[in-house]
């Protein structure tokens, strides 16, 4: 039991203390009250020195089990060259001793050379172990000759001769190529869960496929799972029916299925009405049927679906395709939506949808001369994330990461300074995309989200004033409740 006083909680923002009991949240009062309850009850009083009590952040979209992965694996988000690349691939090959090497946060656009590497250039690098270099969007991936040589004949996506995998090939490498074991699985869920309650993290939508969804199972059945997790599962319709009955009962909700419609800007795989700067307009996953035949699945199980859509064909092909077959399916969701057209936001709103957005890619790559203006042209990239417009139109948003970076502090930064000066959140705006409005993607009424009684005792204490919060930073979180526990300390 805890007693907080000598500070402020909120949003909204005023003088008050908590008291929290097992995984609750008690009582909000006066600090004298809470003070007195402290006594009566014998409670340890936590004082905290004139800053401010926030709820835990809440992640819609988020990949932790993968964030716990990179611990292991190799991150080359700080190149700059190729040669800087094949440094970082020899000098972690010499310290790795694993059967397979792999490396991620790979951005091209930031390298001198404008590319990925090349099969030959990886084989150079390492020949005696496989080796997967994938891209920073993780839809993209460079093989080396070993690496390649394990992958199916069978897999589509596949061009053998540059050594690169896509799409739905690359999603498989792990389920049946290089597959993890059992304790490999639990330990990255581990490294995910203190990285993100590190961030402040309490709730996290999460998405992988069926053998992760057991690793996480298991984790929930014998209690070592901490963070409050919602599961999307991405990959066959029977497997997300079957870990929707296993998860019953235990301390882990299963979120919904998870589908593609489309790809990556990164990956010109993106599927959109007028061609890439390169050529080409990227391709949908599913043909119109097939789509037609999923929601009319979800509606009659009750499955809520989780839909990625980037570009505006695979947009306009969700809105256009969900209307058609009717029926209701709960928090029906859309993830990324980056360039939906305006005259498309009327379907969203009638088809029920709920949009999961991503401010920090906007933040990183929308900006005059950055990523999206050489790939698609400066006015399409100006239309992009049109964030607090459809936010402000009445279509309900929430926040989530997508792991680029997993850090809500830096999400709030990026609403808050979108390149587009109209689209930009006021602090308080983008705090409740990222703390109460994830809460109702997944659930009725709510159980998180908000300091008040009876609410899970997810909780962040932040050094600096209510006053000053819209400049706080990731090392201000002094330290973090998840339901009721404490998860991290600075």
């Amino acid at each position: 039991m805890r007693a907080f006083v000598n500070g402020s909680i909120g949003p909204p923002f005023r003088s008050a203390g908590v008291l929290v009991e097992g995984d609750r949240i008690a009582t909000v009062a006066s600090d004298d009250t809470i003070r007195a309850l402290a006594k009566e009850r014998g409670a340890e009083v936590v004082d905290l020195e004139g800053g401010t009590l926030l709820p835990g952040f809440q992640d819609a979209h988020v990949h932790l089990y993968l964030a716990g992965q990179y611990e292991a694996r190799l991150d080359l988000g700080a190149a700059r060259t190729l040669a800087d690349v094949h440094r970082a691939i020899r000098a972690f090959a010499a310290r790795t001793t694993g059967p397979v090497l792999h490396a991620y946060g790979l951005d091209e656009t930031q390298l001198d050379e404008k590319r990925l590497p090349t099969h030959d250039e990886l084989s150079a690098a390492v020949n005696d172990r496989p080796l997967v270099v994938f891209r920073v969007c993780r839809h993209v991936a460079v093989l080396n000759g070993r690496a390649l040589a394990s992958v199916p004949a069978e897999f589509a996506h596949v061009d053998r001769e540059a050594g690169r995998v896509e799409e739905q090939s690359l999603f498989r490498l792990e389920k049946e190529v290089f597959v993890p074991t059992r304790d490999d699985r639990r330990a990255w869920i581990r490294n995910g869960e203190k990285i993100a309650f590190s961030l402040g993290i309490t709730t996290v939508h999460e998405i992988k496929g069926a053998g992760v969804a057991e690793a996480y199972r298991a984790m929930a059945a014998d209690g070592s799972l901490r963070m409050r997790v919602f599961y999307f599962l991405y990959g066959e319709w029977e497997d997300a029916l079957q870990m929707r009955d296993r998860f019953d009962g235990l301390p882990i909700h299963f979120g919904g299925y998870k589908i593609f419609a489309d790809g990556t800007i990164g990956a010109e795989t993106a599927a959109v009405h007028e061609p890439y700067a390169g050529g080409g307009c990227g391709s949908l996953v599913r043909d119109d049927r097939d789509l037609n035949v999923l929601f009319t699945k979800a509606a009659r199980a009750g499955m809520p679906l989780m839909c990625h859509a980037i570009g505006d064909r695979a947009i306009d092909q969700l809105l256009r395709v969900r209307l058609e077959a009717g029926g209701e399916i709960p928090f029906l969701r859309m993830e990324h939506v980056e360039m939906m057209r305006e005259e498309s936001l009327p379907s969203v709103l009638r088809g029920a949808w709920r949009l999961c957005l991503q401010p920090n890619f906007a933040h990183q790559w929308q900006g005059p001369g950055g990523f999206y203006e050489a790939r698609l042209g400066a006015a399409r990239a100006r239309g992009m994330n049109r964030i607090r417009s459809w936010h402000a139109a009445g279509v309900p948003v929430a926040f989530g990461s997508d792991g680029m970076p997993i850090d809500p502090v830096y999400g709030i930064r990026a609403a808050r300074e979108h390149p587009n000066p109209d689209e930009r959140f006021s602090w308080e705006d983008a705090f409740a995309l990222y703390s109460r409005a994830p809460e109702s993607f997944v659930q009725s009424g709510g159980d998180a989200g908000v300091i008040a009684e009876g609410k899970r005792a997810d909780l962040n204490w932040v050094r600096v004033p209510h006053q000053e919060i819209h400049a706080m930073r990731t090392e201000d979180i002094r330290l973090t409740l998840a339901g009721g526990e404490v998860v991290h300390e600075r």
